[in-house]
């Protein structure tokens, strides 16, 4: 009787054994059988939206989207994150480029109308912060009309009738960082992700771009030109980019060193429409798009003006962490996106 008790057990241990070999393998080979088939129809489906890839080029089909336009798209070099939105709502879908996987984050959320800003580190929906993956929260900080956050999130920055001034979040402690006076006069510009802040300063009545550092220090000063339309902007925290259109509707980008000032680079009438992400920047050329290096001057083609002799128009550039890959739109069709290996 105990032999017979023995023997079942162990017939019973090698059934389950070999059941879960039997069906580890089916899972497998079901898992390669859909890999092979999403390779031959080369689509990612999930929940009604489609991803139709054609060597670097990537198309998103749904539907669901019928109404709604590209807000937002970011790339870690890993997963594209895109969001579209109408006036009511907004849908955000991550993309696994490698896994080749459609996971559909937020679908309708009316939190996602204006779409996703980024601050700092984190992503912005709604009053909740998000971190770098969209999965973990914090709750925005409750903080006064007219004041703006830093992106430390420790204070906020505003004006007041005597200045520009910073008050901690903590106490409420209050410091003057940039003080009117009778011939200056501060206004905030603009803050950017890497903390500095860009001052309007009207002094005696010429118009300046005063720069700030985290420590709310001056490090350089941009005259402004008011016979064009001029915007400046903070590039990977250590250049300016200041962009003017003069009357012939000819738009000119200059990068500037945040720290001395000096003049880097100056674009020509050879190339248009530039994004720039760190030192590179992809741009119209002869009808294609090209990417450089306003540094060492490094240029290759991403894409070939095609046959129609139509001209390609970049509208979104984000260079990957790991500068292997970058993801480009292209401003005639908000349901493409490339992403581009180097």
């Amino acid at each position: 009787m105990k032999k017979r008790v023995k023997y079942i057990i162990i017939i019973s241990f090698l059934l389950v054994l070999v059941f879960g070999i039997v069906n580890a393998y089916m899972n497998a080979r079901d898992r390669k059988l859909e890999i092979e088939r999403r390779d031959r129809e080369k689509e990612d489906i999930a929940n009604s939206y489609i991803i139709k890839r054609d060597n670097n080029l990537y198309t998103l089909k749904s539907e669901k989207l019928l109404g709604k336009n590209l807000k937002n798209a970011f790339y870690d070099g890993v997963c594209v994150y895109m969001v579209y939105t109408d006036s009511n709502s907004g849908t955000l879908i991550k993309y696994n480029v490698s896994n080749r996987e459609v996971v559909v984050i937020f679908e309708n959320n009316p939190n996602l109308k204006d779409g996703v800003d980024k601050f700092g580190k984190y992503y912005k929906i709604g009053n909740k912060l998000y971190d770098s993956n969209l999965e973990k929260s914090i709750d925005y900080p409750n903080i006064n009309d007219g004041e703006n956050l830093y992106p430390d999130l420790t204070k906020t920055i505003y004006s007041r009738d005597d200045g520009i001034y910073e008050k901690k979040i903590e106490n409420g402690e209050e410091t003057a960082i940039a003080l009117n006076s009778d011939n200056v006069k501060y206004s905030i510009y603009k803050i950017d992700n890497s903390g500095y802040i860009l001052l309007n300063k009207n002094d005696d009545g010429k118009n300046y771009i005063t720069v700030l550092n985290s420590d709310f220090n001056e490090v350089s000063e941009f005259e402004k030109d008011d016979k064009k339309s001029e915007e400046f902007d903070v590039i990977d925290g250590k250049y300016i980019l200041k962009t003017s259109t003069n009357n012939d509707n000819k738009t000119l980008y200059k990068i500037y060193d945040i720290n001395t000032s000096s003049n880097i680079f100056t674009s020509d009438d050879s190339i248009d429409h530039l994004i720039f992400t760190g030192t590179k920047y992809v741009a119209n050329k002869d009808g294609g798009i090209i990417m450089s290096d306003f540094l060492s001057g490094e240029e290759r083609v991403l894409i070939s003006k095609n046959n129609n002799k139509a001209r390609w128009f970049p509208s979104r550039f984000i260079l990957a962490d790991d500068s292997y890959s970058l993801l480009l739109t292209l401003d005639n069709n908000d349901r493409k996106f490339y992403i581009i290996y180097l």
